[in-house]
């Protein structure tokens, strides 16, 4: 046989034999949902670690993410301090996909405000596993004299000797942040089982003589909206509806007011007024916490802030979420 002859059937045999390689393990990586592939080159030099962790591809693209961040909400909490927009800011951020997080200030306590009607549904969710007609009963609105005004104002107000249903009422209560909701579901609840839920998503509220008005920090929240993302103390469908309901919530000047119409908020906001006679002055204090959805890589961001004007305070918030949103996007893009 020719030697150009023997030559080309051994370079022909070659290519046959790495394409049979290649085919089957493309057919392998996609029947696998792709990813298997990608972990089991890896799993061998991390084996005590979570795969998904250890065998991120996308680490350095996640490093420069957090320092920019970092570098870039710094720079936005002390310029608004400094120009006197605000007297406290506080800021968190978690990557829900790659765990990372950046916080600033993120320990800080600040008074949660209507932030504790989240805590206040998730209990009405847990009862309900155990209590399958809880939200169809039906109760007899009835106004709590210790009621106070709203800066914002419900869209919606209750009705005064109207009867609602439980479901209603929580719907009331998250997605127009009615107060007078909230106070009529916390009466009726346990407060036993009450307790117990607000202490199981790390809401400790101080009943003592120092009648502690400051106890939720930024990080503490935004682990209670990582919980829900995770269904990891209530069922997945009874995460699905509360995640569903607060992207209903209509209050559009934070968070929301920060990323495209088209992206889903999921969010809780709290707002606080003190008005000192003394000292004929303001404090206010303005808060919106939620799971960005930005397109199969979601994340967190809560920002709380305290100053003496809520335009101010709503500008910050907007300008942190635009910004998250914008370096978010351009490091994913690369």
């Amino acid at each position: 046989m020719p030697k150009n002859t023997l030559k080309f059937i051994l370079l022909f045999l070659i290519v046959f034999v790495v394409g049979l390689l290649l085919e089957q393990k493309e057919f392998t990586f996609k029947n696998n949902g792709g990813i298997n592939g990608v972990l089991a080159d890896c799993k061998s030099n991390y084996g005590l670690l979570n795969p998904f962790i250890a065998c991120d591809l996308s680490e350095e693209k996640n490093l420069e993410l957090i320092k920019k961040l970092d570098y870039e909400l710094n720079e936005l909490i002390n310029s608004s301090i400094k120009d006197k927009k605000a007297t406290k800011i506080s800021v968190f951020f978690r990557d829900l996909t790659s765990k990372k997080w950046v916080g600033i200030n993120q320990n800080e306590n600040y008074a949660p405000a209507s932030l504790l009607k989240l805590p206040l549904l998730i209990t009405y969710f847990k009862l309900s596993e155990i209590q399958p007609t809880l939200f169809s009963e039906k109760y007899v609105f009835k106004k709590d004299p210790g009621s106070h005004a709203q800066d914002f104002e419900p869209e919606i107000r209750l009705e005064e000797g109207k009867e609602y249903t439980v479901e209603e009422l929580l719907r009331r209560m998250i997605v127009y942040s009615d107060n007078d909701a909230m106070l009529f579901l916390g009466e009726v609840m346990d407060p036993d089982f009450l307790k117990k839920v607000f202490s199981d998503t790390g809401i400790n509220v101080r009943v003592d003589e120092k009648n502690e008005k400051d106890f939720v920090s930024p990080q503490t929240y935004s682990n209670i909206l990582r919980m829900l993302y995770n269904s990891s103390y209530l069922t997945r469908q009874s995460s699905e509806k509360i995640l569903k309901m607060l992207g209903e919530t209509n209050f559009s000047d934070g968070l929301v007011a920060g990323v495209p119409s088209e992206i889903l908020v999921s969010h809780k906001f709290g707002e606080r007024k003190i008005i000192d006679k003394n000292a004929s002055s303001t404090i206010n204090e303005l808060h919106d916490c939620g799971i960005i959805y930005y397109p199969e890589h979601p994340y967190i961001l809560c920002v709380m802030t305290v100053g003496d004007n809520f335009d101010n305070l709503k500008e910050i918030i907007k300008k942190a979420s635009a910004l998250v949103y914008k370096d978010f996007g351009e490091i994913n893009k690369k």
